[in-house]
């Protein structure tokens, strides 16, 4: 069983080997590699061990995550310097955005399974500020199983979708952190990938090489998002629960009035009330005419989002549903899913799977 100060040691260690580089940006993520390859952590991992950390009184290591994370998936900081930083991570049954990151790191399954798409932005345009617009190419799916490790660069260079599989994910992230750029005030920030990419038509051109028209901003991390936003988004829901007219006439000027980010965010996250009222596309239409044609990719995007959003992850049974349901969502042919299941998945049974899978969603609420 492995130990808490384990963990530890490997922020030190990495630390300590990066530092031989002179912090060479290029060496981190091939040393923390390394050093998780070696270790083999996964195969002595149980987190019961770990669960009575939380209950010490010595406090926990200081962390900064810098990315989304699911309400129901807490992260457990255990190593932390102004180079590196090891956070543990746990996941529910669940499908992420597509997505990219603002640092370097290496991410091992210490248990559970994980499917793993990863994705490239081609063409990519300025289309307003915090916005750009390119085409999003599918370049592969595989499983991570326990012990698998994925290395992460940040910014688009590694664009991803991560499902979890199992009732129970857990990943220990080995990230740099990068004294320099904090000094000089540049900010990288996590970013999203909004596209019609949910097995329609954006998975099948992808497949074909064409990709899918996408939409690529600012993650909702709180580094991330307009200062404005959080001031215009408290009043929204406070005069919802108070003064529901004023509500809407507000709603109604922030879409008029607001940046490109807000505005986008302000739609996805009111789009039922909009399209209940009449106004979703009056809206959409103003937003188009006013920010520019990457407007006319939301729909598509929010389609991707509801169905990602409609599976029963954490009701489906076992990790062959899920497996077929992420892979519905990415490959959107049924040829391709037998393919990629023959030559990744052999024991799946795509037939029989399918009909539990398609219980499993009459049966949800």
């Amino acid at each position: 069983m492995i130990a808490e100060s384990a963990l530890t040691r490997l922020g030190a260690d990495v630390e300590r080997l990066w530092a031989a580089t002179r912090f060479d940006p290029v060496a981190f993520t091939e040393i923390a590699r390394a050093e998780l390859l070696r270790r083999r952590l996964h195969a002595r991992f149980a987190l019961p061990s770990l669960l009575t950390r939380l209950l010490a009184p010595s406090p926990l290591p200081e962390t900064t995550v810098t990315f989304e994370e699911p309400a129901d998936a807490p992260v457990f900081p255990l190593y932390g310097s102004d180079r590196v930083a090891v956070d543990l991570h746990l996941y529910c049954p669940s499908m992420t955005t597509i997505h990219d990151h603002d640092f370097d790191a290496a991410i091992v399954n210490l248990e559970g399974q994980s499917l793993l798409s990863t994705f490239a932005f081609d063409e990519p345009r300025p289309a307003a500020k915090h916005v750009q617009t390119g085409q999003l190419r599918l370049l592969r799916v595989e499983r991570m199983p326990r012990g698998a490790i994925e290395v992460v660069h940040a910014g688009p260079r590694t664009i991803h979708r991560v499902t979890h599989l199992a009732a129970r994910t857990t990943m220990l992230v080995v990230r740099a952190r990068s004294p320099r750029l904090a000094r000089a005030r540049v900010r990288r920030e996590q970013h999203v990938y909004l596209s019609g990419w949910a097995g329609g038509e954006g998975s099948k051109r992808g497949q074909r090489g064409q990709g899918d028209l996408a939409v690529r901003v600012f993650g909702r991390t709180e580094r991330g998002r307009p200062a404005c936003h959080d001031a215009r988004a408290k009043m929204l829901g406070f005069l919802a629960a108070t003064d529901p007219r004023a509500a809407h006439v507000f709603l109604v000027r922030l879409l008029r009035t607001g940046d490109a980010w807000s505005t986008l965010s302000t739609l996805l996250d009111n789009w039922d009330y909009l399209a209940e009222t009449g106004d979703l596309e009056p809206a959409l239409r103003a937003s188009r005419r006013r920010l520019g044609p990457w407007v006319g990719r939301l729909p598509a995007a929010q389609r991707c989002l509801r169905q990602i959003a409609q599976v029963p992850w954490t009701l489906l049974q076992g990790e062959d549903e899920r497996l077929l349901a992420a892979l519905r969502l990415t490959l959107g042919d049924r040829a391709r899913e037998n393919a990629w299941a023959a030559a990744h998945a052999p024991d799946l049974d795509v037939p029989r799977t399918s009909r539990r899978l398609s219980r499993a969603r009459q049966l949800t609420p």
